[in-house]
């Protein structure tokens, strides 16, 4: 006679307790929050369409043919009432394949037959393993405890699938209902942007993919000239277009925190100089090239004949102390013939507004300082300040600070 006996149901076990309901509203929940998220309308809106209804659909639960795999003969104590013996049972480890999503197996269907099996069973993705007791070595016993289990699980299994089904048929039209309402949104947000003359995205149409800038050689009064090899330097156009190119890419970078978080200075400087060799003609992006005393986060060259043009220092922000030995650093790098630089500090705690502060009342302090020039943006501030043992040199610097907490 088979016996087959209460085992409390865990977490990993076939236990619905969730409404399919709520499932699918959960299910949507998170496609509407995906949507909303658009800061721009998909350019291919049939493809955007088909990818999150790909990721949200449903898949049906189909049971596949058991195998059993091992049996073991257990010696388990029995009690009823006051009587108590031990009975040899054959324990069979049977393996259920399964196509579909587990969490149905977890949902409850309208209506609902309540599910309660006294198998032993463990439920992972895509195998249930169910472990069948029977108390006589027999293929109808076997057969009989296995088909009563499959039987117990598979009771809601229909009505399940069928509404999944339901689900899956509906998903084109939520998605592309909440995407159009999306996209109406958002191109009311552009028309105003346009007619007050707001660019709308510049970090994507003019820093990310921009038409490069060819620099003009300016010939220097010096002995080199009188020879006749003229040294280019930057123009101050030029200067300004690299400034913007870097604090429009760093603010790109704010809102995207996975292209910083645990990333050291060199990572971050590599991705700046990604956009300055993409923008720049005769021009080679160099991470950690040497100039003069030492070696530079970012150096622009002059391809004609390797001529530096522009040179700025990433600095992690660790306080005034560490600010003043890194414009002492930046300066140490620099000739005559490097008059425009930038020292790009990124601010990894929470306070923001207080590196801000501290760059504002204490650069003005630095033993080379000339002049403050002025704010090129909100957290971008210009300084004249003078080569190290050189007062009557000029040399500008563009300070500027990205809040990238983590």
């Amino acid at each position: 006679m088979a016996k087959i006996f209460l085992v409390l149901c865990m977490p990993e076990q076939i236990n619905p307790q969730l409404s399919l309901q709520d499932h699918f509203k959960n299910l949507k929940s998170a496609i509407r929050e995906q949507i909303n998220a658009l800061n721009s309308p998909p350019d291919d809106r049939l493809s955007f369409i088909e990818n999150l209804k790909n990721k949200y659909k449903t898949r049906p639960i189909q049971l596949q043919p058991p195998t059993p795999s091992t049996s073991t003969i257990k010696n388990v104590p029995r009690r009823l009432l006051e009587n108590t013996w031990v009975e040899k049972v054959f324990e069979i480890k049977v393996t259920i394949p399964y196509k579909g999503d587990k969490e149905l197996f977890n949902c409850k269907p309208v209506p609902y037959d309540r599910v309660f099996t006294r198998h032993r069973h463990i439920l992972y993705k895509d195998i249930i393993v169910v472990y069948v007791e029977i108390a006589e070595e027999t293929a109808q016993k076997y057969e009989q405890e296995l088909n009563a289990f499959v039987t117990e699980i598979s009771k809601n299994l229909e009505r399940i699938n069928n509404q999944a089904e339901l689900f899956n048929d509906d998903l084109y039209d939520f998605i592309d209902g909440l995407l159009r309402n999306k996209e109406t949104e958002l191109n009311k947000q552009i028309a105003f942007r346009r007619q007050i003359g707001l660019n709308i995205n510049p970090r994507s149409n003019e820093f990310l993919t921009p038409s490069p800038v060819k620099r003009k050689a300016v010939p220097l009064p010096s002995a080199e000239r009188i020879n006749g090899i003229t040294i280019p330097v930057l123009e101050s156009k030029v200067y300004n277009d690299i400034r913007e190119v870097l604090y429009h890419a760093g603010q790109a970078m704010e809102r995207k925190p996975s292209l910083y978080l645990g990333k050291h200075e060199e990572d971050l400087r590599d991705i700046f100089l990604l956009f300055l060799e993409t923008r720049y003609e005769s021009t080679t992006g160099s991470g950690e090239a040497f100039n003069k005393k030492g070696k530079t986060d970012i150096l622009l060259k002059y391809a004609g004949d390797g001529t530096n043009v522009f040179v700025a220092e990433c600095k992690i922000w660790k306080g005034q102390k560490k600010l003043f030995e890194a414009i002492d650093q930046l300066l140490g790098y620099l000739t005559w013939r490097d008059t425009k630089t930038a020292l790009m500090i990124f601010v990894k705690q929470p306070d923001f507004s207080k590196a801000i502060e501290v760059v504002s009342l204490f650069v003005n302090r630095h033993p080379n300082f000339k002049r403050f020039v002025g704010a090129t943006h909100p957290t971008s501030f210009a300084y004249e300040m003078s080569l190290t043992g050189d007062s009557s040199s000029s040399i500008w610097i563009e300070f500027m600070l990205f809040h990238f907490p983590g």
